[in-house]
């Protein structure tokens, strides 16, 4: 029997558990379906209404669902770019993550390899001046030892003996790269030649375009009997409780952050242990009606965010 009227796009739905996602007719809107008993009927709610920004003028070509480790949906953008979807129906979380590269993401699809379930995309890039596609697969999160941890582009690694030049990086040619040497993070260099050397030798590099992967925390209002929305807020610094984390900046404006520098206990001199527990850090704050905080991560560093406790003094109007 019929249970309503919506329309369907072209793109096949997502089976996740007992709950269907699908893509509305117009190919905009994120729906989930799913058997509510107290109503006996088959229906589900509008998944991408509170994130309204990431459609408005857009359609969705391509998607595909990883299930382990963070039980995601991955949608191509008709723009070139790549929104996640983090969908846990069970726990009635659902949150919408904006992803973007040096280049334009084209399709995607997820293949069940080992203990995880793999995203590879196809990828048009400009490199050295000619269009190139490239297939691509995201590497695991999941980065024990430190120095092993993956967090650029289009990247490549090397593991083995001690040594300064690198070559096989042709794909990358004329483009700035981030490296990430022995844990430890390079100084950008320019690939010329298919080739990079770094200023000093090591064992374990990775190496591939710099990303700043970026957080931004709502507008501030704290529940007292009247609401503080509309006045103004100064966050003078913030507590974030953060799991396995190198480094990052904290700021109310991108041009005005403040470097956080988590500290590890560690045995090994040579680099710096990812850090779990909570970090302080001072704000350059000012007083504005927002009182949002942004995070950010520029370095080829893991970053892992729980939970953000802001230190806020409320104002005036």
């Amino acid at each position: 029997k019929i249970q309503g009227y919506r329309g369907s796009s072209h793109n096949e739905p997502l089976v996740i558990g007992s709950t269907a996602l699908f893509i509305q007719e117009k190919g905009s809107i994120v729906r989930d379906l799913a058997y509510r008993y107290e109503d006996d009927v088959y229906g589900g709610s509008d998944l991408s209404v509170m994130s309204n920004h990431l459609f408005d003028g857009y359609q969705i070509t391509d998607w595909a669902y990883a299930q382990v480790p963070y039980s995601a949906a991955w949608l191509v953008r008709d723009d070139g770019l790549m929104l996640g979807l983090t969908y846990m129906r069970e726990q009635d979380v659902w949150g919408w993550h904006r992803h973007t590269t040096d280049g334009k993401y084209e399709s995607v699809c997820s293949i069940s390899e080992g203990k995880e379930d793999r995203v590879y995309m196809c990828i048009q890039r400009e490199i050295n001046g000619q269009t190139q596609r490239y297939i691509e697969v995201m590497a695991t999160r999941i980065s024990e030892p430190v120095e092993e941890a993956f967090y650029v582009d289009c990247g490549l690694s090397y593991k083995g003996d001690e040594k300064q030049s690198f070559s096989g990086l042709e794909h990358l040619e004329g483009k700035t790269v981030s490296i990430l040497a022995d844990g430890n993070v390079h100084t950008p260099l320019l690939v010329k030649n298919g080739a990079i050397t770094l200023e000093y030798p090591a064992k374990v590099i990775n190496v591939g375009l710099p990303y700043v992967a970026e957080i931004e925390t709502l507008d501030l209002n704290i529940p007292t009997q009247e609401s503080i929305r509309d006045r103004k807020k100064s966050v003078s610094s913030i507590s974030l409780y953060l799991y396995a984390t190198r480094g990052g900046w904290v700021g109310e404006h991108k041009d005005k952050m403040t470097e956080l520098k988590p500290r590890a206990v560690s045995d090994n001199y040579n680099r710096i242990e990812p850090f779990t527990g909570l970090s302080s850090c001072a704000i350059r704050s000012s007083w504005n009606v927002a009182g949002s905080v942004i995070v950010q991560q520029r370095d080829p560093l893991p970053i892992s965010i729980l939970n953000a406790i802001p230190n806020v003094t409320v104002g005036g109007a």
